[in-house]
This record gives structure tokens, C-alpha cells and sequence, in this order.
């Protein structure tokens, strides 16, 4: 929905000291054995998560033990004060739509062998995925050793927020997430790359469910060109423009992504409520499916809200096609202070059981 301009549109040494005759010899002599640290692997494994309700997308998920980060430390290890960072790829994406890294976590779980995790220490607080390089483990106060640790695991816990950012197309959505180690002296020890990813498959309000916009129902411009429109308000009427395909129940559900209206030419916002969302059955609807039909009259909110709800799915009320109308009030204050320019906001119309 857009309002078009209102026109609204280093080295280590090894020192010894020699005394003969009364004779200093001072003797400098390079260590040149490898770094206590090398040879040190990492590799590890994903889980899987997957959201197939509504509930599921609005409120988020978590999946505990989600990711499993293996150590293997060869014979003789004992690094001190290493340090362990993360960082994605990426964006989450299933080839065409991304879902943004920030809306996912990583929190530590466990650890099976190894040095204890309250020594290292490790974090315990929930950390959202990056692209920028981000420290789990600034320096260990407990050192790698082998023996007796040879391998070992840490496990940690996914978790995914909900919200309008997973109502994308059906798929699988995924991001590398790279663990890196470093020694002492900051010198990178291993590294490695792992899959994260999880799958929205959602249905509606069950098999066979679709809701697709039709008649130009996918965009809603407002063209404010005279003090007549700000006067008197603005109706966009778009009848037969949502249609939904259900065999059960239902709600439509209907959220903004942002609770503002923006514009890429002005600095100024206006809130997303300036607008009236009106929904009704269409007049070519059969007679006999009003009854079960409740289609509301809202605001728009970023908030979820329920626009319309059918109880009546029998034949032949299976296939609907319901109006929408578009408004804007009369004097609206948070539309005669904005400047000129178009603004733009996302509106999400959600099937979801009911």
C-alpha cells in the first residue's frame, strides 16, 4: 500500500645462562616447535525446525540441542586462553525471499566432556546471528588439553522469533553460520562452516486452503492533489479483491509489518491507523453463505487483528470472494502535517484456522 504525494504515492624465546670462570654467557635461542594450539579441528552438525502453524510464525519456536559443535584435539594439546567467535553468511533465504539473520539465536545448552563450561566460562544468554564476527568465548580462563579431553561437544539451543518477518513463501530457509577459534596471540587455530535452517511450511486452515488477492487487490494507491481530499477523506473500493479457497473454519487476519507508513523522499512517518480497512462478502456470493460470515471494519494496526471469520465452509461456500474497501478520515491531523512525498507501508492478510 502506497500514498502517492500528498500526492500521496610473534616468536617465543628460550633464554640459559652459562656462568664459567666467572665468565656471562647470555645464549638466545629461538623456540621453533609448533603452537600448543595446532592441530586443533572443529566440525558439528544442525537439527531441524520447522513452523507449520499460525501460532507457530506469530510467537516463534525454539529447538534445544538444535546445534552440536565438535572439538578434536590431538595428542598433546594444552591451548590457553583461546577465544571462540560466530558469524553468518547471510541472511536466512530459500533462494528468493530472506528472512533477516537478527531474528535468530543461538543459546549454549551443554557440553559433554571437555574442560566444564562454568570454567571457560561460556555464555548464557541467548545471542542473535550476525554477519559480523561475534565473540562467544573472549578468552578462556580453562585450556584445551589432551590428554585427557581428546573430543568433545557443546550444544546449543535455536530460537527463532515470530513475527510478520516468517510470512514469506513456503520453503526451506537457510544460513552458514561459521565457528572460529583463535589462540592467545589472536592467530586463527580452525574453523568451520555449518547449515542452519529451518522450514516454514504452512497451510492455512488446512489442506487445499489458499488466499490469493485478486482485481488489483495487491496495491492501494492514495493520490492527495487538493484540499478537498484532506477535507473530506479519501474511499478506495476494491470489490471481489480477496478470494479464499477453505474446507474448514477459518479467519482472515490482517497486520501491518511496520506501524508506520515511510517515505524514501521525506524524513516524516505517520502511523498506519490513518487508514480504514472495511471488508464484506461480494455480491456475487451466494445468498446462503452470509450466514456464518462476520467481515469487520478495523483500523490498521501492526498488531494482528481479525478481519473476517467463516464458519460456513459446506458447499457452496468453499470459494468466496469478499470486498475491500480502503479509507482515510476527514481532517486527519497526521496526514495535513506530513510533507510532500509518497509514503509506503506493508499490509499481511493472514488465513489462519479459526
Amino acid at each position: 500500500m502506497h500514498f502517492n504525494n500528498i500526492t500521496m504515492q610473534s616468536c617465543y624465546h628460550k633464554s640459559a645462562i652459562l656462568f664459567l670462570a666467572g665468565i656471562c654467557f647470555l645464549w638466545s635461542i629461538p623456540f621453533t616447535g609448533k603452537s600448543q594450539c595446532s592441530g586443533i579441528s572443529l566440525s558439528g552438525y544442525g537439527g531441524y525446525l520447522a513452523f507449520t502453524t499460525y501460532s507457530e510464525l506469530q510467537n516463534g519456536k525454539t529447538v534445544s540441542r538444535y546445534l552440536t559443535l565438535a572439538w578434536n584435539l590431538p595428542y598433546n594439546t594444552n591451548c590457553a586462553g583461546w577465544k571462540l567467535t560466530m558469524r553468518t553468511s547471510g541472511d536466512f533465504t530459500n533462494g528468493i525471499s530472506p528472512i533477516a539473520a537478527q531474528y535468530a539465536s543461538i543459546q549454549f545448552n551443554s557440553a559433554s566432556g571437555g574442560p566444564s563450561p562454568s570454567s571457560i566460562p561460556m555464555p548464557i544468554s541467548p545471542i542473535p546471528l550476525s554477519t559480523a564476527e561475534t565473540i562467544l568465548v573472549t578468552q578462556s580462563n580453562a585450556a584445551l588439553q589432551a590428554p585427557p579431553a581428546y573430543y568433545f561437544t557443546h550444544k546449543f539451543d535455536l530460537i527463532v522469533q515470530g513475527g510478520t518477518h516468517l510470512f514469506v513463501p513456503n520453503g526451506v530457509y537457510c544460513t552458514m553460520l561459521t565457528f572460529t577459534i583463535y589462540d592467545q596471540s589472536g592467530n586463527q587455530v580452525s574453523a568451520t562452516s555449518l547449515p542452519v535452517c529451518f522450514t516454514i511450511n504452512y497451510q492455512g486452515s488446512g489442506g487445499g486452503s489458499s488466499l490469493t488477492l485478486t482485481n488489483e487487490g495487491n496495491s492501494v494507491s492514495f493520490n492527495y492533489s487538493s484540499f478537498s481530499d484532506h477535507h473530506e477523506g479519501i474511499t478506495i473500493s476494491k470489490p471481489a479483491s480477496l478470494y479464499v479457497t477453505s474446507y474448514s473454519d477459518y479467519q482472515i487476519i490482517a497486520q501491518t509489518v511496520d506501524p508506520d507508513f515511510f517515505s524514501s523522499s521525506a524524513s516524516s512517518t505517520f502511523p498506519v491507523s490513518v487508514v480504514t480497512l472495511t471488508s464484506g462478502l461480494a455480491g456475487s456470493s451466494p445468498l446462503s453463505c452470509s450466514t456464518g460470515v462476520t467481515c469487520n471494519v478495523l483500523r490498521l494496526s501492526d498488531s494482528p487483528q481479525v478481519l473476517i471469520t467463516n464458519s460456513n465452509t459446506d458447499y457452496p461456500c468453499q470459494q468466496l470472494y469478499y470486498d475491500l474497501t480502503y479509507s482515510t478520515q476527514p481532517n486527519d491531523p497526521d496526514l495535513f502535517s506530513a510533507p510532500a512525498g509518497s509514503y509506503e507501508a506493508t499490509l499481511l492478510l493472514i488465513l489462519a484456522p479459526w
